[in-house]
């Protein structure tokens, strides 16, 4: 709340709608402050000097910090001119300072109430106060107010449009926005800018494209446009042109970590792995210390299958001094993919030493153990995830599926599965490990349910197909088991026991 109203204080020293000059001033930390000097138009010399001498002396209060002292001033400044609006909201905007919310209100509607046609600070400050208070509808009362009297008055527009943000009322904030950008304006790069934000969530992903196109064009550094046009097109699939626009980008403003980000990104998902790996090298000569990037790199090279170059990258992120968990988590699954099983284990534990908490460098462990066929320091360790990180769906199935493969704690098994499937419900393997442990139990139909339903989610899925033939046989529904068993060679050869159940279910009659 103390934001908000410190917000409202920076947009009333910054209006100039008021009649009356301005002046600038630092404060005693370098920041500059704008006042308005109040019109003489009503009263005689004499009280527009006193009024004014006091008003001066609360602004010096005001860039003191002495609220107090300047509302006593900005009071004597009214008694000589009580028409003044100027010093009404001075003393709305203190009170909100001092979280005196009541008075600030009594006092800006005071301001409004005086008969100045020229000025809407008070009301727009009003609309701040309100929307910081969560009152959104007496907020949105102050900016129509205004409207009715000016249709295009530019600051109760956009403060309208930006409470309707606010409420997700985005297709009243289309409205607003697309009437700002029609108006000839400093400000039209960032309406163009947010109108176009607005489009994209409203999936008008072609409108939103033309309004951060318009950005570009009239500020061709506005890089969060070209970040935001860039993504708009890896939405619609045109990877092509969202390279395009991010090389552009890069081009402007070498020095924005986000562009060269996305482009490596892109690049990769155009299957152009080798200038993806170009472009996280010409990253990190940039910027040596981003974690991230050396984090992404080395993703590229595991998911090419290119071990040894991943842990070439990590290696020289430790060398950097780098420290993260994720880094630990790269590392020992880059062993684990090469059969360094041990190697792997040790990388985990010493993660661990540095991140005791972490659920995922404890679940990578958890899966090392179990691959190192100690399912009970696998256990513990999975356990010690979903401790520590409730987020990690893949520990609670893998948790629960160690346990539904031992054929104990079946129950708790299957509470952690469905967990897991609350984070990810179309997840195939999830569903199936529900089905393995609703046979693990007996309950064969329960168990063909859910498996069936895996196999639509992953039919070239091996496990799977053996785990429901396993349940028809159950069921004795012998045909049907000889086909997924069929199904499950064929996916995998190598599939243990399959061959057998098949020389078994011949027999049966």
């Amino acid at each position: 709340m103390r934001v908000l109203y410190r917000l409202a204080i920076s947009f009333v020293l910054g209006l100039v709608a008021i009649n009356g000059s301005t002046y600038a001033a630092n404060d005693a930390n370098g920041i500059v402050k704008v006042g308005v000097l109040p019109a003489r138009s009503h009263i005689d010399e004499r009280s527009f000097k006193k009024a004014l001498s006091h008003y001066m002396m609360g602004l010096l209060y005001d860039n003191e910090g002495e609220f107090k002292k300047a509302i006593e001033e900005y009071t004597k400044a009214s008694l000589a001119d009580p028409k003044s609006t100027v010093f009404r909201v001075k003393r709305g905007v203190d009170y909100l300072v001092l979280g005196e919310h009541k008075k600030a209100v009594e006092e800006l509607s005071a301001a409004k109430a005086i008969e100045d046609p020229e000025n809407i600070t008070a009301a727009l400050v009003l609309g701040i106060v309100y929307t910081a208070q969560g009152d959104y509808q007496a907020a949105q009362k102050e900016y129509e107010d205004i409207l009715k009297k000016d249709p295009q008055q530019m600051k109760a527009l956009a403060s309208l449009a930006d409470l309707f943000i606010l409420q997700k009322k985005l297709t009243e904030a289309q409205g607003i926005y697309e009437k700002l950008s029609g108006a000839e304006d400093s400000n039209a790069p960032v309406v163009h800018f947010n109108l176009g934000v607005i489009y994209a969530k409203l999936n008008k992903v072609p409108q939103a494209i033309g309004e951060f196109e318009k950005t570009i064009v009239l500020v061709p550094d506005y890089i969060d446009a070209y970040i935001m046009l860039g993504l708009l097109y890896e939405m619609q699939g045109n990877l092509a042109r969202a390279e395009d626009v991010y090389r552009k980008g890069v081009g402007v403003d070498p020095s924005d970590e986000r562009l060269y980000g996305r482009l490596a990104a892109v690049l990769f998902d155009s299957n152009k792995a080798p200038e993806s790996c170009d472009v996280y090298r010409e990253a990190l000569k940039r910027f040596p210390q981003s974690t991230d990037f050396y984090i992404a790199f080395s993703a590229v090279y595991i998911r090419e299958q290119k071990y040894d170059d991943a842990l070439s990258v990590l290696d020289k992120a430790k060398a950097s001094g780098l420290k993260d968990p994720r880094l630990y988590s790269l590392r020992g699954y880059a062993c684990m993919m090469q059969g360094k099983i041990d190697e792997a284990i040790a990388i985990y534990r010493e993660g661990l030493t540095n991140y005791a908490e972490n659920g995922l460098l404890h679940f990578y462990l958890g899966m090392a153990y179990d691959t190192a066929h100690d399912r009970a320091k696998a256990t513990s360790e999975l356990r010690a995830a979903v401790k520590y990180d409730q987020t990690v769906a893949e520990a609670y199935n893998y948790l629960g599926y160690i346990l539904a493969e031992e054929g104990k704690d079946l129950d708790e098994a299957e509470g952690l599965i469905k967990k897991a499937l609350e984070m990810d419900p179309a997840n195939g393997a999830y569903i199936d490990s529900l089905g393995w442990v609703y046979y693990k139990k007996g309950d064969f139909k329960k168990a063909v349910t859910e498996l069936e339903r895996a196999v639509s989610v992953e039919d070239k899925n091996a496990v799977i197909r053996d785990h429901l033939g396993d349940a028809y046989y159950a069921l004795k529904l012998f045909d049907k088991a000889k086909e997924e068993w069929e199904k499950a060679v064929h996916l995998d050869p190598e599939q243990a026991g399959i061959g057998e159940k098949i020389k078994r279910i011949q027999g049966e009659p």
